[in-house]
């Protein structure tokens, strides 16, 4: 066959291929064979393109399977996430089927029992505001809580983190009013009336070196009938501007009035000072009874009553100090004592004698050896337990062995006998 019989063949040859064709559309769709003599064309399969239809086929199939697969995990991650979350914020609820079912290796149901946890979906422990102040380099962060449910909550524990610094370190703390009206550490949360109690945290203050901003992230840990719950703390942020301006320092109302006090404006600055102080309860024996009452004697060394039986310093020397009287009778007195230092303590101490009638016998319970002791025992054990991921428990065990060696080194008695 020559060359003008070949161009004869292609002449023949109905070939419509396109610019955007794919390139399987360029072979020839007809095998050419020939038959006495004479050009036959046949259509045959391509078993190339039908292999490569067949994988695209399948590795579509399998993409689909993949994407219902991720969304069905991801479905059921949300519900254990959601179940999970449900569980830590309210209890157990009575509704649910986890765990209901005793089985057999085979998965068949034997033993059916009946849930007697009857959890409503209420949370037990509710945030009702939170505050903040910073005294010269503390940051101080405050939680008022609120225990709605109708069972006592142990095990009060505070989690925090503080976003955008790298290191930071504090110690916190649970308060509550007792019958008296006064607030004092805790460490679980009553029911019925005296559900209030109040956490603080007092950290260093931020360096801000590279932001203007530190936010607070906290959650309340508990136990209700031997089950842990949590409560999340909406995010306190700490803004330069702010603290620049002085929204942020701690003040008083100006006037003080015992009997009608602005609840959040004393007790927040309160508890704030208290969580920065040292505290003494301490005995005043007064050899006969003293003309001068109590609120008189206090107000004149310049204590000024910001809520019945608390006073708080107003003069330099004395001030962020607090006195809390427990009990008044004619030949004693005894109060509770909040001060920033041994030093601060000290000096109201001798303010106070140099008032009181002569003979008067001032004696604070000091710290003894033993409980400074059981302090540094703490301590040890938490860094024999390697509790690197528990950090915040360390440093605070650190600090309260610190404070407690300083106070019991510092501890005092002041006696002034009669000329």
């Amino acid at each position: 066959m020559d060359s003008e019989d070949d161009e004869d063949i292609f002449a023949d040859m109905s070939i419509n291929l396109g610019l955007n064709d794919s390139l399987d559309q360029a072979a020839v769709p007809e095998h050419l064979t020939e038959s006495a003599g004479e050009v036959v064309y046949s259509k045959e399969r391509n078993p190339v393109k039908e292999h490569l239809i067949k994988q695209l086929a399948d590795v579509k199939e399998r993409v689909e399977n993949t994407k219902r697969q991720i969304s069905e995990t991801a479905a059921l991650k949300a519900k254990i996430l959601q179940r999970f979350s449900s569980h830590a914020f309210y209890g157990e609820s009575a509704s649910s089927d986890s765990d209901s079912d005793l089985y057999t290796v085979d998965g068949e149901p034997v033993v059916k029992r009946t849930k007697k946890v009857d959890h409503s979906r209420k949370q037990p422990l509710v945030v009702k505001s939170t505050w903040q102040y910073v005294i010269i380099d503390k940051w101080v962060v405050g939680i008022m809580l609120q225990n709605e449910s109708d069972s006592d909550l142990y095990e009060l524990d505070l989690h925090v983190d503080v976003r955008n610094m790298d290191e930071f370190s504090g110690i916190s703390g649970f308060w509550t009013k007792n019958s008296k009206g006064l607030w004092r550490r805790t460490d679980l949360v009553r029911t019925g009336d005296l559900g209030e109690v109040a956490a603080t945290v007092v950290l260093d203050l931020p360096k801000f070196t590279r932001f203007s901003t530190a936010e607070l992230i906290a959650t309340v840990t508990y136990e209700l009938d031997e089950i842990a719950l949590q409560t999340l703390v909406p995010k306190v942020s700490l803004d330069v501007r702010k603290v620049m301006k002085g929204d942020h320092d701690l003040e008083f109302p100006d006037n003080f009035d015992g009997a009608t006090p602005i609840a959040n404006k004393v007790i927040e600055p309160l508890l704030t000072l208290k969580s920065l102080s040292i505290d003494k309860i301490t005995d005043f024996k007064l050899p006969y009874p003293c003309d001068t009452e109590l609120v008189k004697i206090l107000n004149d060394i310049g204590m000024a009553e910001i809520l019945p039986k608390v006073f708080v310093g107003q003069t330099d020397s004395l001030s962020r100090c607090i006195f809390e009287t427990i009990s008044v009778s004619p030949l004693k007195y005894k109060g509770l004592i909040y001060s920033r230092s041994i030093q601060q303590l000290n000096m109201l101490l001798h303010r106070m004698q140099e008032v009181l009638p002569e003979g008067t016998f001032i004696a604070t319970k000091n710290l003894t050896a033993d409980a400074v002791i059981r302090a540094l025992e703490t301590e040890f054990n938490l860094y024999l337990e390697g509790v690197d991921n528990e950090k915040f428990r360390l440093q605070e065990a650190r600090l309260m062995t610190d404070l407690m060696i300083e106070e019991f080194k510092n501890s005092c008695t002041i006696y002034k006998s009669s000329e």
